[in-house]
């Protein structure tokens, strides 16, 4: 079910896990979604568990209670990044199953429709995209959440209704590896004073590496 949510973009997939988390409950699955993304401090409404709005989930019965029939996840493209960036905290293994084309469960054989990854399109072997999500509704229209790699960085980069989100997403990725670079900067001890205490701050790590637009110091 995992795979078949994340690679083929089931949506009974995606429904059928929820309720498994929520014992059985796609209402109450709903409000743990909700209610963790303003623990993340997002302003953001969900009406599924899968993406889909009202108007595609009412012959299924799966309209939440309390809801018009009309009412639609309303996610932001920033929200859905940050998501990605908490998920990928907790789950880095996720692009093992992300970045593939294909994959055969059973008799059924899961096909990726990211055309950034190899094999797709639009793919880029300089762009280092290992996944992340795309999806579509008649009213978010075409949407795209990637997770790729530069200088060292796992970044995310997002991109809602758009028709065409495999050429933009390419744009928006060679727009960022020329306009920001990197610096790699040593850390040191600091010393602080806390009321009458002192007290030596010390980096678990030696270095970091600080990012920048090119051309400002």
């Amino acid at each position: 079910l995992y795979q078949a949510a994340l690679i083929a973009s089931s949506n009974s997939s995606a429904i059928a896990l929820g309720e498994a988390v929520a014992n059985g409950s796609n209402t109450k699955f709903v409000q743990m979604m909700n209610d963790q993304a303003r623990q993340w401090g997002m302003t953001v409404q969900f009406v599924s568990s899968s993406g889909l709005d009202n108007t595609d989930l009412r012959q299924y019965h799966y309209n939440l209670p309390n809801t018009s029939k009309n009412a639609q996840n309303l996610v932001s493209a920033k929200d859905i990044s940050t998501i990605a960036s908490h998920l990928l905290q907790v789950f880095p293994g996720i692009t093992k199953w992300s970045s593939l084309k294909s994959l055969k469960v059973g008799s059924q054989v899961l096909i990726n429709e990211n055309s950034l990854l190899p094999g797709g399109t639009y793919y880029k072997a300089g762009n280092h995209v290992d996944g992340l999500k795309n999806g579509f509704t008649e009213n978010a229209g075409l949407c795209l959440t990637i997770t790729y790699w530069h200088n060292g960085r796992h970044l995310i980069a997002t991109i809602i209704d758009s028709d065409t989100i495999f050429s933009s997403m390419d744009q928006l990725i060679a727009s960022i590896n020329k306009k920001y670079t990197t610096q790699s900067l040593s850390l040191n001890g600091q010393k602080f004073t806390l009321g009458k205490k002192k007290v030596l701050a010390v980096p678990s790590n030696s270095s970091t590496v600080v990012w920048y637009k090119k051309g400002t110091s």
